[in-house]
């Protein structure tokens, strides 16, 4: 990400408060243990994706903000723990395991933690936790995508905006 510019907390604070009132509607893993997640309209692509792994749907959109994750994460709820990071398998997937609760569900919160950015994203009675846990040299935690910037949480706290 070549064309980055730090930018503070609070604008990040801003962009990931738009995700609360946009639905869940595409989840998808990759190999390495990456998620991505859409929310909010479809937008449609310039060119459609042919990557078998993904849905029909995903192939053709993008949601109108997206999450792609790269660090530890969980999904619990009252109940317990629905889905954890580590639990992925290596292989690329349209619905991880214990991620299907969250489609087609609508944001009603969403919180940054600590000087590391951590992001707990409330989905009716199910959480998100997103826990910044990579370290210098070994990547970003994750990038928020909007339809016209994409802001990128690194090691160590620091935020940057660029596509």
């Amino acid at each position: 990400m070549s064309d980055e510019i730090s930018v503070s907390p609070e604008e990040l604070r801003v962009v990931v408060q738009a995700l609360v009132g946009k639905d869940c509607w595409s989840i998808t893993s990759s190999r390495g243990g990456a998620i991505s997640v859409d929310f909010g309209r479809r937008i449609p692509l310039e060119r459609p994706l042919k990557k078998p792994h993904l849905s029909s749907e995903k192939q053709r959109f993008r949601g109108e903000l997206g999450l792609l994750i790269r660090c530890a994460w969980r999904v619990d709820d009252e109940g317990g723990v629905l889905g954890i990071w580590s639990s992925l398998e290596d292989v690329d997937r349209v619905v991880p395991v214990g991620l299907d609760p969250l489609l087609q569900r609508r944001v009603s919160a969403v919180e940054l933690v600590g000087p590391a950015h951590d992001l707990v994203i409330a989905l009716d009675e199910i959480r998100r936790r997103i826990f910044c846990d990579r370290a210098e040299g070994d990547g970003y935690n994750y990038f928020v995508e909007t339809e016209s910037d994409g802001f990128t949480v690194w090691p160590g706290g620091r935020v940057a905006r660029g596509s």
